[in-house]
């Protein structure tokens, strides 16, 4: 640091040691300056203070502008775990005496890359489109309808515990509700909830779900059913009688 001092304020050094005054343009003109243990140090008013060393009671004097101490700053600034401006200001002050500390501070936090990590923003994504079945119109409830299931739920049956998870059909359009109880998570289950469901509500025309291994098996086992009844004609003579 007595090699910054020299490189910061030459003509200051030389006038110290030769017991002149500083110049009118000097930047330590305002400042009571003293020279202790080969360094340019601020008098303070604290030098009764028993406790405390000397770099404390009298701090060195540096330009804010050097190398050395802008790395320094950040040096403290990182050794304090990416504490704020204020923060750093002070901490950097318990050390030395730094002209105009807080604006350089200012200045070089955004090189801590940490810091621009943690205080940047994530960009807000473009909202997408709906589909067709959520802007469907003049249609009746469920027309257009999703399902999944919920938690199970602990019940009495006569003296015993048992389990029963709950189907959820939601109308896609309007958002209506309809529950129905499920014993089980068995696809057998699953096309149960399915044929109550149509029975109160209506064919749907669409039935939208997650990649549930129940829902899955309902899916190919409707589809199953639907491909043998539609396979052979005499098959749909049957059911046309």
């Amino acid at each position: 640091m007595r090699t910054v001092q020299e490189e910061s304020f030459p003509n200051e050094v030389e006038s110290i040691k030769d017991g002149k005054s500083f110049t009118r343009n000097s930047r330590l003109k305002q400042l009571s300056i003293e020279c202790a243990e080969r360094a340019l140090r601020v008098r303070s008013r604290i030098n009764a203070a028993e406790q405390l060393s000397t770099p404390s009671k009298n701090p060195m004097i540096l330009d804010r502008n050097h190398h050395t101490v802008k790395l320094w700053i950040i040096a403290m600034h990182r050794t304090r775990h990416h504490t704020g401006v204020e923060a750093t200001v002070n901490e950097c002050r318990q050390h030395y005496c730094i002209l105009r500390l807080r604006p350089v501070t200012r200045t070089l936090f955004p090189q801590c890359l940490h810091c621009r990590i943690r205080a940047a923003i994530p960009p807000h994504p473009r909202t997408g489109d709906l589909p067709a079945c959520r802007l469907a119109h003049h249609q009746r409830p469920f027309t257009y309808t999703g399902v999944d299931y919920f938690r199970p739920l602990t019940v009495t049956v006569g003296r015993s515990q048992q389990k029963r998870y709950v189907a959820v059909f939601t109308c896609l359009t309007v958002r209506t509700i309809h529950l129905e109880i499920a014993t089980s998570l068995s696809t057998d289950s699953v096309i149960m909830n399915l044929r109550r469901m149509k029975a109160r509500r209506g064919q749907p025309a669409q039935i939208w779900s997650d990649n549930g291994t129940n829902l899955r098996g309902a899916d190919n086992e409707l589809r199953q059913a639907m491909d043998r009844a539609t396979s052979s004609p005499s098959s749909l003579g049957q059911q046309a009688a």
